[in-house]
Formats: structure tokens, C-alpha cells, sequence
């Protein structure tokens, strides 16, 4: 999936995770949408289509979000869209 080492993508993603909490997460929700952009932005960025569709459903399984159905408001951290989009276009 990846041909870097291990050692540069844990590096690439706490830089990430580095730059989005510039204040202090009280809530856990809040928490998990930064780490989830972090791991997006800093791993997932590099993959081609195929494998960024692979990704986005193994990490949608993995975290287990609730899925957002009322198209009508914003969905807020800790959920994910209905219709088949993928997280990392998602922004905080």
C-alpha cells in the first residue's frame, strides 16, 4: 500500500496532528476528526484512486462512526455522510 518507511509516515503524521491541535481537545469527537484528517492528509494523500477508495472504507470501518442522514445540516465530528463520500474531504 505504502512504499515509504514506516518511521517517515508515523513522522509525517504527528507533524500533522502537530499543526491541526493548536489549542487544547476537551471533547473526544473533536479528537478523533482531527486524528482522522491528520491520518488522511498524511498517509492517504499519496494513494491513487483504487487505493484511496481501499483506504477510506478500511479507516470508515475501523473508527466506526454513525452516519449523517440529514442532508439538510452539517454533519459534526464523530459522523460520517450517507452517500458514499469519502472522509478525507471532510474539513473541521
Amino acid at each position: 500500500m505504502f512504499d515509504r518507511p514506516v518511521s517517515l509516515q508515523v513522522h509525517q503524521l504527528t507533524h500533522m496532528l502537530d499543526a491541526l491541535l493548536v489549542e487544547e481537545v476537551a471533547e473526544f469527537d473533536v479528537l478523533e476528526a482531527h486524528f482522522l484528517q491528520a491520518l488522511y492528509w498524511s498517509l492517504g494523500g499519496a494513494l491513487l484512486d483504487d487505493g484511496r477508495a481501499r483506504f477510506d472504507a478500511q479507516v470508515k470501518y475501523l473508527a466506526s462512526l454513525t452516519t449523517h442522514r440529514d442532508d439538510s445540516k452539517p454533519a459534526k465530528p464523530g459522523v460520517t455522510c450517507a452517500r458514499g463520500c469519502e472522509l478525507r474531504g471532510r474539513c473541521l
